[in-house]
């Protein structure tokens, strides 16, 4: 695995407690893109929500999160551009979880 990479996701792992596992068999949402670095948020958040991580082999990366909630983004991104969304991850999965429990607003 690249340092840098490396790097991000032990310090993503030592600030939450949970680290990513590598998984040759993990298919990327709409990529099938085959490997990644995992993590399962349980621990976090108490919600079933995923982070994979699957390195190209450009230097980008494909990050699928897959909210509990139900629904799934997967983008492409740099390391810098992978370290800005994995840092607000939680937040993201956070989100959904409200806008899901909430219902429809008004007028749907």
């Amino acid at each position: 695995m690249d340092a840098s990479l490396r790097a991000l996701l032990d310090d993503w792992s030592a600030r939450h407690g949970v680290p990513f596992v590598w998984v040759p068999t993990k298919a990327i949402t709409y990529t099938n893109s085959v490997g990644a670095w995992h993590v399962r948020t349980g621990p976090i958040n108490g919600e079933d929500d995923w982070i994979s991580i699957h390195p190209r082999a450009d230097g980008c990366f494909e990050l699928e999160l897959v909210a509990d909630a139900g629904h799934v983004e997967v983008v492409r991104l740099d390391l810098d551009g992978l370290a800005e969304r994995l840092a607000g991850a939680l937040e993201w999965f956070a989100g959904w979880t409200s806008f899901y429990s909430q219902g429809p607003g008004s007028g749907h």
